[in-house]
């Protein structure tokens, strides 16, 4: 199990990049219930998600997220 939010975020999307066979892809649910999946708050997620979007680990509009990170920290 992953501690940080930034590492809980990495994983899950790059098993969603995996699944969907490029680095851009649609996830299957809201942000509320990825929170949720992931056991974080929403609010820190969300934050977590700008931050890596300004140091251009990943890019997203809605649902759609392009991910960007080499180093994933996924297994």
């Amino acid at each position: 199990s992953r501690t940080t939010i930034r590492e809980k975020l990495l994983t899950y999307l790059a098993h969603q990049a995996r699944a969907a066979g490029s680095q851009t892809f649609t996830v299957p649910i809201s942000r509320t219930a990825l929170a949720e999946y992931l056991c974080a708050d929403r609010a820190a997620m969300t934050r977590e998600l700008a931050r890596m979007k300004e140091e251009g680990l990943v890019d997203y509009d809605k649902r759609t997220f392009t991910l960007y990170a080499e180093n994933t920290g996924a297994p």
